[in-house]
């Protein structure tokens, strides 16, 4: 569990204020998921293409979409709306709670290092299927689109889940690391996102955080309104216990 200690600002009438801007930063991430503007969340999405790759990975990574969508007789539009479809030769299905995909198992193993171990914990696997829990297709297609040289976005909507899934699931370091620098330099805005609070764990002591964090803070104001929001947010909505996943 971290600890934040809160500065008392200069008077008792500026603690009060301080106090209830945050409280309204809050209320607004409850209820919905963020207390930004759309102009600061639009600003703040960061898009990847095949130009982001090196001539190897792009290569490589169309290689491997044309086979697939050769091996399925897809449309090269239709590639990521078809969730039933069944591991053939060398490929596998992953089934997540929001729908399925199949990877060819050399290409899997290859960005996501946890399918080299079969026997992991974290899957449950039928030979040629595997049953992913607690993950959403979604963000998992996210980053096979990265590494099939197609355009994706980074944003605060979803940063923290895709920084879990490169955790977990062991991503190739060139993708996450874009994630964790996108972390990084958007920290303060972040802080204003359910996702901050949710997935603290991986800004804590262990993971991007510690002593030698690379957050991105212009000032000591922003720096102590991130532990009072920290601090209050564990006592209003997290009953004063440790973060966690």
């Amino acid at each position: 569990m971290a600890l934040y200690s809160v500065v008392t600002p200069t008077t008792p009438e500026q603690s009060y204020i301080k106090y209830m801007e945050l409280l309204e930063v809050l209320e607004n991430i409850a209820k919905k998921g963020h207390s930004l503007t759309d102009q600061e969340l639009e600003s703040s999405e960061v898009l990847l293409s095949a130009l982001d790759l090196s001539k190897a990975v792009y290569q490589y990574g169309r290689k491997e979409f044309l086979h697939y969508i050769k091996s399925y007789n897809l449309k090269e539009e239709d590639a990521f709306k078809f969730n039933n479809l069944e591991a053939r030769n060398d490929f596998v299905k992953l089934i997540f709670y929001d729908g399925s995909c199949v990877v060819r198992n050399e290409f899997l193993s290859k960005y996501f290092h946890i399918f080299k171990d079969k026997s992991s914990n974290t899957l449950e696997s039928n030979r040629n299927q595997f049953l992913i829990v607690g993950f959403s297709i979604y963000h998992f297609y996210t980053i096979l689109k990265y590494y099939y040289a197609d355009t994706i976005f980074l944003s605060h909507h979803n940063i923290f889940e895709l920084y879990k899934i490169c955790d977990i699931f062991k991503v190739e370091d060139s993708f996450k690391n874009r994630v964790t620098c996108y972390i990084n330099n958007f920290y303060v805005s972040l802080s204003k996102t359910i996702g901050f609070y949710k997935y603290h764990v991986y800004l804590e002591d262990g993971h991007l955080g510690g002593k030698n964090n690379k957050f991105k803070i212009e000032n000591d104001d922003e720096y102590d309104d991130i532990n009072r929001l920290l601090y209050l947010y564990q006592w209003k909505y997290n009953g004063g216990f440790g973060f966690g996943i």
